[in-house]
């Protein structure tokens, strides 16, 4: 991902809305600093401190006074499942990746149960692209079926 503010220049790789919005918040977080940062990995463990500083104001914009709610669950609560996580995502356009993170970063959570965590999302993506791709070529095969299936038809009614 490269964002270049200052030269009115964007450029995001496809790594999914939410992410793509937190990213935008937390680039905004360098310019309000005055320095334009290009940084490929900002869910890093041991960030520097403008770093952290960016990553808390991309938190502190993006989820207000939600951000309280994220105190209020318990550390053995924060699991993939967790409802109040999952909704607050979705209310909040912010990815239950970077709430993991916080968690981290805020020591409400180990960095190894983060890097599960980040794994086990991962693999819940890629199932998801999974089963999508699958319906895909279900869609495709259906169309190409009817579509040979009609063409089919229509020559023998035009043989008539």
């Amino acid at each position: 991902m490269r964002i270049f503010i200052k030269s009115n220049a964007i450029m995001l790789k496809q790594q999914g809305r939410k992410r793509e919005i937190f990213t935008l918040a937390h680039e905004l977080g360098h310019y309000l600093l005055n320095n334009e940062n290009i940084d490929e990995n900002i869910f890093i463990q041991n960030p520097n401190s403008e770093e952290v500083w960016c990553n808390q104001f991309a938190f502190a914009l993006l989820l207000g006074e939600s951000l309280d709610e994220l105190k209020n669950i318990p550390s053995n609560a924060i699991n993939l499942e967790n409802k109040a996580i999952q909704e607050l995502s979705v209310k909040k356009h912010i990815s239950r990746l970077a709430l993991f993170y916080h968690f981290a970063n805020t020591n409400k959570i180990q960095w190894t149960k983060y890097k599960q965590l980040k794994e086990d999302l991962q693999n819940e993506y890629n199932q998801k692209n999974k089963k999508i791709k699958r319906i895909k070529r279900i869609r495709n095969l259906n169309r190409l079926f009817l579509s040979s299936h009609l063409y089919k038809k229509i020559f023998l009614l035009m043989r008539f």
